[in-house]
């Protein structure tokens, strides 16, 4: 028998210290009292490691790893290994949640017999955001069509999906509480620098029969405009090609995920307009640049997969109509002129 209800798992490299201290603390304010926080320090510098052990002292229900630097997947894993609790939930290190949080999915997961339950996040730049409480479950069932397909897209699409009231669904580990017994079955891949946090996902979600999907605002994202994200560089986009083609092995035998598959590739190189979108004049070699870098992702080797696997027969029509525009090359373009203009 597991010593708590719930294991909160951060991982933790260098953070502003302000940021931590702000995270840190809206979980020791948590209603709810049955969990443990697990902190996987990997590889910081000796200031902030000893900041970690001095924000937490005195908190028995604290426990801190420190490790050499081996990337965020490593670190999560451990943290899994680690964990004396019958569900898990993980949080980024600058990031803040609301009290309730714990207690609202706990409860939402139990009632339902759910076997993850999923909240909605709100991107914030600073410390100001207010927490509204408004309980409201929804159940999705795997068994029925909608549902499922739903439950791709949030996995695929993620925060790429259109935003409601309540802000966005993650399409990574946060904002979400997951049974023990499924979270700790799946590691997170470590020879990926990105998006390890969706195929966890799909792979976690795939095992869940019903999910609890919470109506309500738990956790605030911080948006840190310095992330490797938002800045242009070529080593991102091959990291990125190579995660895309990882996903596609984990894909590769579910027909129902390849549309968000291959959304998730547009969505992708989608960024390197949005970095372009933020330079206030552009140069003919920019402009140039950012369309070659656009092609590269776009007609790498997963996308071709999907051009020769042609499941696009039963895709909605919006879809369909950008694949279009993808194979015969001119989506790329577009986009990069609708940057432009908006420059």
């Amino acid at each position: 028998m597991n010593e708590y209800k719930i294991s909160v798992i951060i991982p933790f490299f260098n953070t502003p210290l302000d940021l931590f201290d702000r995270c840190i603390e809206s979980l020791l304010k948590q209603t709810f009292k049955d969990y443990e926080i697990l902190i996987i320090d990997d590889g910081s510098s000796v200031d902030y490691a000893n900041h970690l052990e001095q924000k937490c002292v005195g908190q028995r229900n604290v426990r801190i790893f420190h490790t050499a630097n081996r990337g965020v997947s490593k670190a999560r894993n451990l943290g899994l290994k680690e964990s004396k609790a019958d569900n898990i939930c993980f949080i980024d290190s600058d990031d803040y949640v609301a009290p309730w949080m714990l207690e609202d999915m706990y409860i939402a997961k139990v009632d339902t017999g759910a076997d993850i339950c999923v909240s909605y996040l709100e991107t914030v730049k600073d410390f100001n955001y207010r927490f509204s409480r408004n309980y409201s479950v929804e159940i999705l069932d795997r068994s029925r069509e909608r549902d499922k397909n739903f439950l791709n897209e949030i996995i695929l699409r993620g925060m790429n999906i259109e935003r409601n009231k309540c802000g966005y669904l993650s399409c990574g580990p946060c904002s979400i509480l997951v049974d023990s017994r499924v979270a700790k079955q799946i590691d997170f891949p470590d020879d990926i620098k990105y998006m390890e946090d969706v195929i966890w996902n799909y792979e976690v979600f795939r095992m869940a029969n019903k999910v609890a999907k919470l109506q309500e605002t738990l956790y605030a994202y911080f948006e840190n405009s310095d992330s490797a994200t938002h800045v242009y560089k070529q080593s991102v986009i091959d990291e990125r090609i190579k995660a895309l083609i990882e996903m596609q092995k984990v894909l590769e035998l579910n027909e129902d995920a390849m549309q968000w598959y291959a959304l998730r590739i547009l969505c992708n190189f989608s960024m390197i307009y949005y970095q372009y979108g933020h330079v206030s004049v552009f140069t003919v070699s920019e402009l140039k640049r950012a369309i070659e870098a656009s092609y590269k992702t776009t007609y790498a080797e997963p996308w071709d997969k999907i051009l020769v696997i042609k499941r696009t027969k039963n895709w909605e029509f919006k879809y369909k109509l950008k694949f279009i525009l993808y194979k015969i090359r001119f989506l790329p373009i577009i986009c990069v002129i609708r940057q432009l203009l908006r420059a």
